[in-house]
C-alpha cells in the first residue's frame, strides 16, 4: 500500500545518521536492532536499523528507503523515530551544506 508523503521545511535537506563502530555485520545488525526493539520499540528499531544499514541520508532518503523495504511507517512516525533516536543521543543530524553560490541565484564576474 503506497501512501504519498509531503515533507515540508528545511529538515527535509539535513542528514540523519547513526554511528556504528561495529563491522556491520548482519549479527551485529540484528542484536542493535533487537536492543533498540527491547529499549525503544518496533519503530525506532525499524529506522534505526536503517540508519545503520545505509548510512546517513536525508529525510526524503529515509522514508524512500524505507517504503522500499515494504515498510508502512507514515512521516509522523519516522519523525517521531527520528525524535527518540535523537533524544536518546543514538543518531544524529548535519545540517546541510551551504549551496553554491550559483545555486543560491548569484553570479560572480571577474573583474579585470
Amino acid at each position: 500500500q503506497a501512501h504519498a508523503t509531503r515533507w515540508t521545511g528545511s529538515h527535509i535537506f539535513a542528514r540523519y545518521s547513526m554511528e556504528s563502530s561495529g563491522s556491520g555485520s548482519s549479527l551485529s545488525l540484528k542484536v542493535a536492532g533487537q536492543i533498540l526493539r527491547s529499549d525503544l520499540g518496533e519503530l525506532v528499531e525499524t529506522v534505526g536499523v536503517h540508519l545503520l544499514e545505509h548510512g546517513p541520508c536525508t529525510l526524503i532518503q529515509l522514508a524512500s528507503g524505507l517504503e522500499s523495504t515494504g515498510s508502512t511507517l507514515t512521516a509522523t512516525q519516522i519523525r517521531a523515530s527520528l525524535l527518540v533516536l535523537f533524544q536518546h543521543n543514538i543518531a544524529s543530524v548535519a545540517a546541510p551544506a551551504a549551496p553554491p553560490p550559483a545555486a543560491r541565484g548569484l553570479t560572480c564576474r571577474r573583474i579585470p
